[in-house]
């Protein structure tokens, strides 16, 4: 099977590529091959087991695990998607109290295992001047942390409040980035930002087939990075890979 797929003349995908403004792209199982929260989850439950000072964190940590891990595995072996607002509850319960500093201390690696070739590929644009950003559900103290590793990108995701006289997570902030509707939103404030009239969307669930109908009503162009089967005659060009070097020859002359 070819690693990517197009719903589209191949010419008429690399001249609108030339044309492209902004660049719009998702973080988890898209440009990062798996969930940035659980991972970042993960790498801090692995400290508090070892670092007695983090002890008074464990078992709410742990309690986290024991939903967020199984609904997890589930979803990426392709079962029934957890509802993001279930997601979201129970990521604030577990989170309630733990240091936005240790989160960020765990975030410090998330850029090094970021699919192969896909900064490079995402970093031509950049090159040429063109906007890239990440609209992601994650949370900000995660994306913060993304973007000064990577340099050119700005991350947009889920503003946090932090509990009352200590730098720790109270809950999720107001306007929650919960679904595509509110990802179309952030699209639109960017392209007013930037006076964008040809963004590339790249994304793999139906969280951005909203911005992916809003720019092909333009004169946008949209990427699926592994999307599921039913979305496959969404997006422009599929890419069915890890890594994004068959992207590369796009965009590289």
């Amino acid at each position: 099977m070819p690693k990517l797929l197009f719903n589209r003349p191949r010419e008429f995908i690399e001249d609108r590529l030339k044309k492209v403004d902004l660049v719009c792209v998702d973080l988890d199982k898209c440009l990062f091959p798996f969930f940035s929260q659980t991972f970042v989850g993960i790498c801090m439950c692995l400290e508090t087991l070892v670092n007695p000072f983090q002890w008074k964190y464990l078992s709410q940590l742990l309690r986290g695990a024991r939903f967020i891990v199984p609904a997890t595995i589930k979803n990426l072996l392709g079962g029934r998607r957890s509802n993001n607002d279930c997601f979201m509850d129970k990521y604030e319960e577990v989170m309630c109290g733990v240091p936005v500093s240790l989160i960020r201390r765990h975030s410090r690696c998330l850029h090094n295992f970021l699919c192969p070739y896909s900064l490079r590929f995402l970093k031509t644009f950049a090159d040429r001047k063109t906007p890239v950003a990440i609209l992601s559900l994650s949370i900000q103290p995660i994306l913060q942390v993304l973007e000064e590793k990577i340099g050119f990108i700005e991350c947009i995701g889920n503003k946090v409040e932090l509990n009352k006289n200590s730098a720790t997570f109270y809950r999720y902030g107001m306007n929650r980035m919960k679904y595509g509707k509110d990802k179309l939103e952030s699209l639109k404030d960017l392209m007013k930002n930037y006076r964008a009239k040809t963004p590339l969307i790249i994304g793999h669930s139906k969280d951005e087939m909203p911005m992916v109908e809003y720019s092909r009503k333009l004169t946008g162009l949209s990427i699926g990075i592994n999307p599921e089967d039913n979305l496959l005659n969404g997006f422009d060009v599929v890419l069915k890979s890890l890594s994004w070097s068959p992207l590369l020859q796009l965009v590289e002359f």
